[in-house]
């Protein structure tokens, strides 16, 4: 008969013909599809938020073990700098003083401040001017200092200080 429901899914229209419907959805169904693809995702951004944090903890371990190291190699330079007999002076390649030793500053009657940053050829010349740089002129000194750094090569400058050591520590 025309027009006759034979069942939710299939309507029969006029002589024969059959048309198919889609089943009706009910709304508990499109609910508990959403609600699972929303616990996938909740799941997801669980994980990786976890394996963000642990690999932030991870890289946070190891800074405070390569800065435990660096401290400890701090500590021993300072120590080999303390307990040698000799000064020692660093500069970079400008010829800035950047480290040196307490015999350094007591061999040129220097505090700390009145070195660290200076430029290595004016305190030169103020040790000239004060009489207490004897040999070659400090310009040039300092010349051939830098241009052994830039070659890669060390340089020593030995003077005796023991009158003036003595006098300065009395």
């Amino acid at each position: 008969t025309v027009g006759e429901i034979e069942s939710p899914s299939n309507m029969r229209v006029g002589s024969g013909i059959s048309v198919t419907a889609p089943m009706p959805v009910k709304w508990w169904e499109t609910m508990a599809s959403v609600s699972s693809t929303a616990a996938v995702l909740s799941f997801l951004v669980a994980g990786l938020a976890i394996a963000i944090l642990g690999t932030a903890l991870s890289i946070a371990v190891m800074d405070r073990r390569a800065e435990s190291a660096l401290n400890r190699q701090k500590m021993l330079l300072d120590t080999a700098l303390e307990n040698m007999s000799q000064g020692l002076c660093l500069f970079d390649a400008e010829g800035r003083i950047q480290l040196f030793n307490q015999n350094y500053s007591t061999m040129l009657m220097r505090t700390e401040l009145e070195l660290r940053g200076r430029l290595l050829l004016d305190v030169l010349t103020e040790q000239k001017a004060a009489g207490r740089w004897h040999g070659e002129e400090p310009e040039a000194f300092f010349a051939k200092l830098i241009a052994d750094a830039q070659a890669g090569r060390g340089a020593t400058r030995s003077e005796e200080h023991t009158s003036e050591l003595q006098s300065h520590h009395d």
